[in-house]
């Protein structure tokens, strides 16, 4: 599971990040205000938070499965085995 958090800015824009601390550094760099410290939010378990500033939900990241990277590690798998017999 992957997480994901939604910012929404009362200003109507939509924004999605992977972690708390990013959507932080976004607004400091961006001078949004989201009304809320990144300190205080941290301690926050219930999500969705809203104020009248901004709201931050939190959802999970959905994606079709894949077998990109299991070759690779197959391959790695191998040359490993090939190693230790030598």
């Amino acid at each position: 599971m992957i997480k994901i958090f939604h910012l929404q800015i009362r200003s109507g824009q939509h924004l999605y990040f992977g972690s708390k601390k990013a959507i932080f550094l976004y607004a400091e760099n961006n001078n949004v205000n989201l009304g809320i410290t990144y300190n205080s939010f941290r301690n926050i378990r219930d999500l969705p938070y809203q104020n009248k500033y901004c709201i931050i939900r939190v959802g999970e990241l959905i994606q079709a499965p894949t077998n990109r990277g299991k070759k690779l590690l197959k391959i790695k798998h191998q040359e490993h085995n090939l190693l230790n017999e030598k």
